[in-house]
């Protein structure tokens, strides 16, 4: 296992240890911070376990994922932790509603339908909350996704009494990190909010080629041309691009991050590994030459 692996479950082993008990419960924010996290590194871990095993085709779709993931957790810290916390988990709560109903809505087997539906309201019947059904749970959380625009929606409104010109309710594109109705109303948006406009181009973007599956005549080669008379060779898959400088870019954007959540949850440096501030400082230095 790769010792940053180590180091950073070792992290999340002294933030629960050390932040959280009977009087101290884990808050919603913590859930989104801590959640996505782990995500972070059981990405890192999968990637490079599939570069060892050489099997490096598909990667881009996890590294992919880890940049959301990555940005999603960079904004969330950088300020209004816990509000932005807050809404990136009733965003993933209702979209699971929304996409669910989707389903529903467009399953043609009548039967099917309902037998999903009580196997839904089964699991929500267990939850031990008010909600006893599919579509209590969809109205309860569509709800709380729609409060999470109030604020903005009512500084808007104020602002339209005093004259100044602002976007129609119905233009402020709902999505969990607009909730100031700023104009982030794309991935695309939030990298700039960040100031992380070459990530977004110079990665994030060329990724998104292999997600969309329009990338695959890249990764094909010929290779060891058996017959040059008849020009027979092998045809080989291969990765579109370098996978290994990847690999090391995920790894120091791990590093930053862990450093930053432990900032977060104010864990002093003499309990974090030490080799995780070795291993940014030769990153830094790395960069400086």
């Amino acid at each position: 296992m790769d010792s940053l692996v180590r180091d950073c479950d070792e992290v999340i082993g002294i933030i629960f240890d050390s932040k959280f008990d009977h009087k101290h419960p884990l808050e919603v924010f913590d859930t989104a911070i801590l959640t996505l996290y782990s995500s972070l590194i059981d990405k890192y871990k999968t990637v490079n376990i599939l570069q060892d095993q050489r099997v490096t085709t598909e990667v881009n779709l996890i590294e992919r994922s880890f940049i959301e993931q990555y940005v999603y957790l960079l904004f969330i810290l950088d300020k209004h932790t816990k509000e932005r916390g807050r809404a990136y988990l009733i965003n993933q709560r209702y979209e699971s509603y929304r996409q669910t109903k989707r389903l529903l809505d467009n399953l043609s087997d009548e039967k099917q339908v309902r037998e999903l539906k009580a196997s839904i309201d089964g699991i929500i019947k267990a939850d031990r909350t008010d909600r006893q059904t599919f579509a209590d749970g969809l109205s309860y959380f569509s709800g709380k996704f729609e409060n999470l625009f109030k604020p903005a929606l009512l500084r808007n409104e104020q602002k339209r009494r005093k004259g100044l010109s602002v976007p129609p309710d119905k233009k402020i594109k709902r999505i969990w990190y607009n909730v100031a109705a700023d104009g982030t109303n794309n991935f695309r948006d939030l990298c700039r909010k960040l100031g992380l406009d070459d990530l977004y181009f110079g990665f994030y973007g060329p990724l998104s080629m292999n997600v969309h599956g329009v990338d695959s005549p890249a990764n094909l080669v010929f290779d060891n041309i058996t017959d040059p008379g008849r020009n027979v060779a092998e045809v080989v898959l291969q990765a579109g691009h370098d996978e290994q400088g990847t690999v090391s870019l995920l790894r120091a954007f791990l590093i930053e991050i862990t450093l930053k959540v432990c900032h977060h949850y104010a864990i002093s440096r003499n309990k974090i590994p030490n080799q995780m501030y070795l291993k940014q400082k030769i990153r830094i230095l790395s960069h400086q030459n």
